[in-house]
This record gives C-alpha cells, structure tokens and sequence, in this order.
C-alpha cells in the first residue's frame, strides 16, 4: 500500500535571482509582505533545487505559525489575566464600597448609642440634683418645723413670764393697798384734837409732802428691778438660741456633698459653689498650674 501524501499549497510568490530561489510572501504574524531567501536552518545560502525549496518554505512556513500560534496564546493567557484582575478590582472596589457604608452604618449607629447614653446621663444627673434639692427642702423644712417649734415654746415662756411678773406686780399692789389701809385705820384710832389746833399747826409749820402712790409701791417692792432684768436677759438668750440655730444648708457643686452649711459654701469665678474642702483642694491645685506654667492670676471668691 502506497503512501499518499496531502500537497498544501503555499501562498506567496517563488521566484529566482541568479541560482538561489525566493519567496515573496507575509508570514503569520508579520505585518507586511517581505522577499526572503529560500534557505534551510543553519546554512548560509539559499537552496536552489525547487523541490527542496517547497519543503524548507514549508518548514518556514510551519515555524512562523507556531510562533504565531505561541503569541496568541500568550495573548489569550495575559488577557485573560487582565480580566481576572479587572475583576478582582471592581470586586475590591464594591468590597470597599460596601466596607465604608458599614462603616458609615456603624458610626450613626454607636452616634446615636452615644446621644442616648448622654441623655441617659443627662437624666441621671437631673435626677440626682431633684433628689438632692428634694432631700434640702425636705431638711429646711424639718428645721423649719424645729424652729418653729422652738419659738412657740419661747413665745410660751415669755406669756409665762410675764403673766408671773403680771400676778407678781398685783400681788404688790394688793400688799401696798393693804399696808394703806392699815396706815389709815391707825390714824383713825388716835385721839382726836381740836380742828383749830390742828388747823393752826398746819399754818405753822407747812404741809408735807406726802410719797406718791408709785414710789411707794417702787419702795415696797424689793428687788424688782433686778428680777425684770433676769427675766429679759432669760428671755433674749432663748431668742439668740432660736435664730442661731436657723442655718440654712446646701450641696457642694463640685462633689455633690449634701448639708453644707450654705455660709460655708465659696463662690468661684465660674459661678459654682464649693465647700471647704474643694476650695482647699482648688487653691492647691491653682498652686500647681502657677509653679508650672508661671505666675497667673489668683482666683476670685464670691462671698
């Protein structure tokens, strides 16, 4: 059995110069049409058989293919790979974009989280200040109360007091009217004279001058005086004990402490109010700042 073998034709143009065989032709992946030598790989000259021309053409042929073929396929490959990366990047691109607005999402959310645990503590301290004013008015009025009952037992003292002075002076002015009376009973009970002997001893020797009633009375009453002023000196101490007692009380605005004498309290430029031992603690910080950052202006304190 004979082979057969297949006679492809090949495209382009032979043709000779002098004893050497060219062909006119563009290889695959070749711009444009070149004239080249017939010759085989490794030698110097062309062929000048024509047979052996039509199969180193087709060797040539067949090596330009494959390397078109390569070149292509390197194409494809690095195509390819620029649309895998393309890819990669839009699928970057969304994941980043995807990424900020959770993130974006994230912030409104722990924002808001934020406001309501502002206005969570904005209510607490509201709460505290109402419990803390509660408390205070709730102290004033107790003392209010203790007050009030003080001066009620004062006021009963002093109605006390001056009903005994009161019985006291009638008692004085009974013994006095009695001790008149006495007085008048004995002079009635001496022997009468004459009305011209009397008459004439009277224009002799002048009238007297009698005590007034008051002054005798005064004089029967011993010690009065002196008792009056223990009464009011009693009376004025109970008082002074009364209102000092009435001390209003406060809270620090630094460390919110409940039942400050409101007297206590010191005034700073800011406005707040602080108790002793925050002033104390302020000035010495105060002190602080001026050793470190220089001399500065001292604090001013509102009464």
């Amino acid at each position: 059995m004979s082979e057969t073998r297949l006679r492809v034709p090949l495209p382009g143009l032979f043709f000779k110069r002098g004893r050497r065989w060219w062909w006119r032709v563009r290889l695959p992946g070749e711009p444009k049409v070149y004239a080249r030598s017939v010759r085989p790989e490794g030698q110097r000259y062309g062929v000048t058989n024509m047979k052996k021309t039509r199969e180193v053409a087709f060797a040539l042929w067949m090596e330009a293919l494959r390397r078109e073929a390569q070149r292509q396929a390197r194409t494809r490959v690095r195509f390819q790979y620029l649309h895998k990366l393309k890819l990669f990047r839009r699928q970057l691109e969304q994941s980043k974009a995807q990424l900020h607005e959770a993130v974006r999402i994230e912030r409104r959310r722990c924002a808001r989280r934020l406001r309501m645990l502002r206005a969570a503590m904005e209510r607490a301290k509201e709460r505290e200040v109402v419990a803390l004013r509660l408390q205070a008015n709730k102290t004033i009025s107790e003392q209010k109360a203790e007050l009030t009952k003080q001066i009620r037992v004062c006021k009963w003292r002093i109605t006390r007091l001056l009903s005994q002075k009161k019985d006291r002076s009638e008692v004085a002015v009974a013994v006095a009217s009695s001790d008149n009376v006495k007085e008048r009973h004995k002079t009635m009970k001496r022997p009468s004279r004459p009305r011209h002997v009397v008459q004439a001893r009277v224009h002799t020797t002048g009238r007297k001058k009698l005590p007034s009633k008051p002054k005798r009375i005064v004089e029967q009453l011993p010690g009065s005086g002196t008792e009056q002023a223990a009464v009011f000196t009693q009376v004025q101490a109970e008082l002074d004990k009364a209102v000092t007692a009435i001390r209003r009380t406060a809270h620090c605005e630094c460390c919110l402490c409940n039942g400050v004498i409101e007297d206590d309290l010191v005034r700073i430029d800011s406005g707040q109010r602080l108790c002793p031992a925050c002033y104390s603690a302020f000035q010495q910080k105060v002190a602080q700042i001026e050793l470190t950052e220089g001399p500065a202006a001292e604090p001013q304190t509102h009464p």
